[in-house]
């Protein structure tokens, strides 16, 4: 199994295992895939979609290879284990408020990785009080769900009833693209969220200030989340890990 490393910024955590770092700011010393936020022009800089533009060029090198092998995706600071965490968030009742000591014992080791081989760990699925398109405005800009949902209309397989399911969905997967999977996963997840962002940005972008300037992360998230809600519906056997956040603190703060 490979393992990937996803962030702009270096692990906030000791991991023992190998590892490729899918970044734009190479750090010395660390085994990495440089992928600069600009790689793929302005449609899809990642300070607007994020770890979309990494994530993106992880699923093309996949597909160059041509390689089967299982992969297990972290973030900087969020990872899925096997292993129930001491304490819950007290924000955030989905994730683990993992300390920085705490995480290598936490993370899986290899052993834990061999017995999950051909399995597909995910992050928990979480509740929301409101549908997704409702629990989205009240974080970000309303009219950006709104559009998105249009520009799922020009997107191959998006018919109005599966459009109408993923804005009134009322559950949703934190971090869809954590955990383990087959490669031809990731590709086709990444083309289809590439291709909703294209149609969304040639039609519908308007660029926000400060943190919601990610708008392109936050809604292909989303689309994400949906897409892995979907593979449950088909009843494709999923195992729920636990999703740790490497914290100082309970309270669970956001990152920019």
């Amino acid at each position: 199994m490979r393992l990937f490393c996803i962030g702009h910024k270096p692990p906030v955590f000791e991991i023992s295992q190998d590892f490729t770092f899918v970044t734009p700011n190479p750090v010395p010393g660390l085994n990495v895939m440089p992928v600069p936020d600009d790689r793929y022009g302005p449609g899809f800089d990642g300070r607007i979609v994020s770890e979309y533009a990494q994530l993106r060029a992880l699923a093309e090198m996949l597909e160059q290879e041509g390689s089967n092998e299982d992969i297990y995706i972290m973030q900087y600071r969020r990872f899925l284990g096997v292993e129930k965490p001491l304490r819950t968030s007290t924000n955030l009742p989905f994730a683990f408020a993992t300390r920085p000591s705490e995480a290598p014992g936490l993370f899986p080791g290899k052993s834990d990785l061999r017995a999950l081989a051909g399995q597909r760990l995910i992050c928990p699925l979480a509740g929301l009080r409101k549908t997704i398109s409702g629990q989205y405005a009240d974080f970000h800009h309303a009219e950006d769900i709104a559009c998105f949902a249009m520009a799922l209309a020009e997107v191959d397989g998006f018919d109005r009833k599966r459009r109408q399911h993923f804005v009134s969905l009322n559950q949703h997967f934190p971090s869809p693209s954590l955990g383990i999977m087959q490669p031809e996963l990731l590709i086709g997840q990444m083309k289809l969220l590439m291709a909703a962002w294209d149609v969304f940005h040639q039609h519908y972008y308007v660029p926000r200030q400060g943190q919601q300037r990610r708008v392109g992360g936050f809604l292909l998230e989303r689309l994400q989340s949906f897409l892995l809600f979907e593979e449950l519906e088909r009843g494709v056997e999923l195992f729920e890990g636990y999703l740790n956040i490497v914290s100082d603190t309970d309270d669970i703060q956001a990152t920019i």
